[in-house]
């Protein structure tokens, strides 16, 4: 059997980017999930772990844009950061816990690690010591290979899939990041590429090594249907057209 086989229910439905958020729904909360589920997406979401090993859904480095207060969330508890609302709603900032106990195992989870790059080993443990109490279908990716690596040392046992996230601001960065990927050695067993390169040769061809791609982040109808042929999966954030070509 393929990895691929093995993979199907990674790409058998659309996944829902930071939740099916909303200008009401706030994204990587409790809500934006439900809501996902309650259509029946697949959920990704961001995680960072505080410098108290707390996993906690965020995908920022500072407080500034999603809540009303101000500075890093790094050196903050769990305690302390489930008190701030999330936008204008009365939706609180989650941990990688709280979110796993509410889709418990309705739909896949996949997890996007936002590494603050001073200790990836540590970061990867803590994320991995969640997902491995978890029984559901999960997955664990990263824009840093490094950490991609770490997690397929550390979950070896758990055998919870891990995948590569390609940069693409620029030339520069996509190249030096399939140079880095290349140099730890290809880690991950699924990649995931911004749905404008999703196409492109050299992801076409990672693709085709057993590897499933899945496209980011795909904001409207003609994104969609441009690369929905070309990949295997979609991260999606929700537009007005969306009934039209996702379930």
């Amino acid at each position: 059997m393929t990895q691929k086989e093995d993979l199907t229910w990674m790409t058998e439905r659309p996944i829902a980017h930071r939740g099916l958020h909303d200008d009401v729904l706030p994204e990587n909360s409790i809500a934006a999930c439900k809501a996902a589920i309650d259509a029946g997406y697949a959920i990704e979401v961001d995680v960072r772990v505080t410098e108290s090993g707390d996993v906690i859904v965020f995908h920022d480095k500072t407080l500034d844009r999603m809540t009303r207060a101000r500075g890093t969330m790094q050196n903050r508890s769990y305690e302390e950061l489930s008190q701030y609302h999330l936008g204008e709603s009365q939706e609180r900032i989650p941990s990688l816990q709280d979110v796993c106990e509410v889709i418990a195992d309705r739909v896949p989870l996949f997890v996007d690690l936002k590494r603050s790059f001073y200790d990836p080993y540590t970061d990867v443990k803590a994320v991995h010591a969640v997902l491995s109490q978890y029984s559901g279908k999960s997955a664990f990716f990263s824009f840093d290979p490094g950490a991609v690596r770490k997690w397929e040392s550390v979950a070896e046992k758990s055998r919870i899939p891990a995948g590569q996230i390609f940069h693409s601001e620029n030339i520069l960065g996509k190249y030096a990041c399939i140079a880095a990927w290349h140099l730890y050695g290809k880690p991950g067993i699924f990649i995931a590429v911004d749905h404008k390169h999703a196409v492109e040769k050299v992801f076409q061809k990672i693709r085709t090594a057993t590897r499933p791609l899945l496209a980011w982040t795909v904001q409207s109808q003609e994104s969609w249907i441009a690369v929905e042929k070309s990949v295997d999966g979609i991260i999606f954030e929700a537009f007005k057209e969306l009934e039209d070509v996702a379930l």
